[in-house]
């Protein structure tokens, strides 16, 4: 607003989910059929969310356990989760993303604050997702 000091500043309401969720990698590389451990970060947005967490898993691939419970006790209380992932048997180029289920809603969304001197505060709601790679790939010539 005008007239405003330089220690004031503005902030937009926002909406937020009651968890965020994140995965720990960006990008993973599987060999066909390979497993391996896909790590997850849950973040109470609320006291007292309970809820189940899944993998919306792209066709061909697996994961054990298919749900796990959370119960988020306090607001900003955050917690790690992993999932055995299983690539199909031939390559494949694909998007993970994880659903929290809270309440009968769905989310899959990690909320980011923005937070620089020179704007605004702002809060982003990205898609939390993970990109998959099983590639066939085959080593010659280990001696140079």
């Amino acid at each position: 607003s005008k007239g405003a000091s330089a220690n004031e500043r503005s902030r937009t309401l926002a909406v937020i989910p009651p968890v965020s969720l994140r995965f720990l990698k960006e990008v993973m590389l599987f060999a066909p059929g390979q497993a391996k451990t896909v790590e997850l970060e849950l973040r109470a947005s609320r006291a007292h969310i309970k809820g189940k967490l899944s993998l919306a898993l792209p066709e061909g691939w697996s994961c054990s356990p298919e749900k796990i419970n959370f119960e988020l006790t306090a607001a900003g209380k955050q917690e790690r989760f992993k999932f055995k992932l299983i690539a199909p048997a031939r390559a494949a180029c694909r998007d993970l993303t994880a659903v929290a289920e809270v309440g009968g809603k769905k989310y899959s969304r990690e909320v980011q604050e923005l937070n620089y001197q020179h704007i605004p505060p702002k809060l982003i709601q990205p898609l939390s997702r993970l990109k998959l790679l099983s590639l066939d790939l085959k080593v010659q010539g280990k001696n140079i």
